[in-house]
């Protein structure tokens, strides 16, 4: 019977713990269950990650263990709270932009579009006697994934606004119908407007 420093002792790789006893303990103890706390997965940025007592462990998406050794017991688990609540984050922005992906916006580029494009004269279905112009596409931005830069455009609505105001509508390509300049007033946006 093998005692649990020898299964560290046999566990212990270069590759896998990085040389390091404790990595390999903090694993076979993870393996039993008995971390104190356990967040993340190995998929994640930020790795599947255990708090045992003062030590925090990560493995990552290729298997490594790394571990930690902090102070005390109490600042180990401020810095796990700390990652938790990371994961946290990263769980609601991929809950977010699948919603947004199940909404229909997509990443693309909202030049490619060659329906109702920026500036187009436009008539709004239900909104008649009145010229509106095509101001853009909707959008979407993950508020936790700014440094990704990547923003969504939901490619058959439109932003539009009435000629002559400023108030801004989102309706579906469907209720538009395209309008030539001389059919509205280009001061108020009358359809027929006498002045025009």
């Amino acid at each position: 019977m093998t005692t649990f420093s020898d299964e560290v002792r046999d566990l212990v790789s270069p590759h896998k713990f990085g040389g390091s006893r404790m990595a390999a303990a903090c694993y076979l103890v993870s393996l039993d269950g008995c971390e104190d706390e356990r967040t993340g997965e190995a998929e994640w940025s930020g790795g599947s990650v255990s708090r045992i007592g003062r030590r925090i462990m990560t493995v990552d998406s290729q298997g490594f263990v790394y571990c930690e050794t902090l102070d005390s017991e109490d600042e180990a688990r401020r810095e796990f709270q700390l990652i938790d609540l990371a994961y946290g984050e990263d769980l609601d922005a991929q809950e977010a932009e699948s919603t947004a992906y199940a909404e229909g916006f997509r990443d693309i580029d909202p030049k490619s579009v060659d329906l109702f494009t920026i500036g187009d004269a436009v008539t709004v279905a239900g909104m008649s006697g009145i010229a509106y112009r095509v101001h853009g596409l909707p959008s979407w931005t993950n508020p936790y994934e700014d440094w990704s830069g990547i923003t969504l455009y939901h490619p058959n609505r439109r932003l539009v606004h009435m000629v002559g105001d400023d108030r801004e509508y989102d309706v579906h390509v469907d209720e538009l119908t395209a309008l030539d300049e001389d059919e509205f007033c280009g001061g108020c946006g009358q359809i027929g407007c006498g002045w025009c």
